[in-house]
């Protein structure tokens, strides 16, 4: 073989391994070390893995069988992404939508576990982001007509957004329905369910508060609507959620409560920026601000 030969064949050979190695699918069992992995690689560079991305769209591995969590509420949702189904004699509420091949996934599984997704009486809608959301008009056409649907003001504005921005899982928002508001409740057949503004995972985000019956005994249970805290990215919309949201106000960090006061903004936030510290290699980016929420 010639060395011309042989340097192609190697070539071809590291070529077949790497897409081999692409083709790896992230997880088959639903383990949360390689989900964390490729969504910390994506919030790092910006770009999506192309296993994360084949898996976000792959219904058979982020199959979950339904379960029971209370005699009243059972989870529906998929591997990396919940949903709940609150239930009722007179109908039911469904906690967040999933998105393309996973909503009707969603509606197999609350099929499988004996009810019709047609009792469905309301879906309250965590916030507007695709994985939460992107199911919105598949319900919309398939539950029965009378089903409402609610979000916040900002869930149903980030909704509209990101329904037109997501090339990779297009889907379809439909117009606001029941618009949110701090501590309202609304209610599905004979469940009542109170809703929490909590803007941070995104400004729309709400978490949702309800009763839980285990036998005889009834717990308040309280989903939060994103954990995720990915949508600060610095005074401006600091500001704009202030101004917004009049029952919070800033608490400023002090310098005794930090390491370098020079991370302080004149707002009393906390800032770094890639340039801090470069004589050890640099820093990561982050914007945190410190709120109250008044009673």
């Amino acid at each position: 073989m010639t060395p011309c030969l042989r340097n192609a064949v190697a070539a071809l050979a590291l070529l077949s391994a790497e897409a081999s190695a692409q083709e790896q699918p992230l997880t088959t069992k639903c383990e949360s070390a390689p989900l964390m992995a490729a969504f910390q690689a994506f919030g790092e560079t910006g770009r999506m893995p192309p296993n994360l991305v084949s898996y976000l769209g792959d219904a058979p591995s982020n199959k979950i069988e339904p379960y029971k969590a209370f005699d009243n509420v059972y989870y529906v949702g998929i591997c990396w992404v919940s949903a709940w189904l609150i239930t009722s004699p007179n109908g039911h509420v469904l906690i967040d939508t999933l998105y393309g091949p996973h909503t009707g996934q969603m509606l197999g599984n609350i099929r499988a576990l004996g009810f019709d997704p047609r009792d469905i009486k309301l879906v309250v809608v965590t916030h507007g982001h695709f994985d939460h959301a992107g199911g919105i008009g598949q319900l919309k056409s398939e539950l029965a007509p009378g089903t409402r649907f609610a979000m916040t003001k900002e869930g149903w504005r980030e909704g509209a957004e990101d329904s037109v921005s997501h090339p990779r899982f297009p889907w379809k928002m439909i117009e606001p329905d029941i618009v949110l508001t701090d501590g309202q409740t609304v209610t599905g057949g004979d469940v009542a369910i109170q809703a929490f503004e909590t803007p941070g995972h995104s400004m729309g985000t709400a978490s949702f508060a309800f009763d839980a019956r285990d036998g005889a005994r009834t717990y308040r249970a309280f989903t939060v609507g994103g954990l995720g805290l990915n949508r600060i990215r610095g005074p401006e919309q600091v500001e704009a959620f202030l101004r917004r949201q009049t029952n919070f106000t800033r608490l400023p960090i002090s310098d005794r409560e930090v390491f370098d006061a020079s991370f302080l903004t004149a707002q009393g936030d906390l800032r770094t920026l890639p340039s801090y510290w470069s004589e050890r290699g640099g820093m990561d980016g982050f914007y945190a601000a410190r709120l109250r929420r008044s009673s």
